[in-house]
């Protein structure tokens, strides 16, 4: 071998698995609105779990998701949703389960301040995002923490897809 560096940089680009963004964006043309759709996804950390925002022009939602094929009902339980993203305050939405579709069970907020405070925030995030669950009466606690690569650019394209006033 005549040059090691350039064996090295050829070894860990062949073996080095590749980074993915942990944040996307999907736009669709909604059909009821006239404008666009869009459903933005960020991975949370060691679970089949997520945190998923969705909008039209005239709505926006939050949901953590989970997997979940058990296909019974799933009664209505109140939850409060909490979301931290890196140094800024911990946002606090009422939020209610269900069954997302069948093979996720959902968590879902529609304050739309909190929640385009959430988007902002993440927008500009550099660290981490904490996602956590109570019961109302406190009883009950979950949380888990998620990465924010992708998360500037799936937020810009989420903004804009849904004419978000950010």
């Amino acid at each position: 071998m005549k040059n090691p560096i350039k064996c090295i940089l050829l070894f860990s680009m062949l073996f080095t698995p590749f980074a993915h963004a942990q944040w996307t964006t999907q736009v669709d043309d909604d059909l009821f609105t006239g404008g666009k759709k869009a459903t933005m996804l960020g991975d949370l950390q060691g679970t089949e779990a997520a945190l998923i925002f969705d909008c039209t022009n005239k709505m926006v939602s939050i949901s953590y998701i989970q997997r979940h094929s058990d296909q019974e009902t799933i009664s209505r339980v109140p939850f409060t949703l909490i979301v931290k993203i890196d140094a800024n305050d911990a946002l606090k939405m009422d939020a209610q389960s269900g069954r997302r579709n069948s093979k996720y069970l959902e968590i879902s907020a529609d304050d739309k301040d909190q929640i385009l405070a959430i988007i902002k925030n993440l927008q500009q995030a550099k660290n981490q995002i904490l996602v956590g669950l109570q019961t109302k009466d406190g009883g009950n606690q979950f949380s888990l923490s998620g990465g924010v690569s992708g998360s500037t650019k799936a937020t810009d394209q989420f903004i804009k897809a849904c004419e978000l006033p950010l």
